[in-house]
């Protein structure tokens, strides 16, 4: 498994991550965790972003999908 993107919320304490299996996984700077990962596509997550306001965050894969997170 390799990671393919990452992006950073605005407040800079969120990072997202989107690997080749398809997975989002993400890691709290400021409480210093990992959350679990979220299955969000069928193939590679190639690439993110998260909207100005900061509320959600789209994925793109190799699926032909995008995804909204919330």
């Amino acid at each position: 498994m390799s990671a393919n993107c990452l992006e950073v919320d605005k407040t800079n304490s969120i990072v997202y991550v989107g690997f080749d299996n398809g997975y989002l996984n993400t890691i709290n700077l400021v409480k210093n965790t990992i959350g679990p990962k979220m299955k969000g596509h069928e193939m590679s997550i190639n690439a993110m972003g998260i909207n100005p306001t900061n509320m959600n965050l789209y994925t793109v894969g190799s699926d032909g999908f995008l995804t909204t997170w919330q």
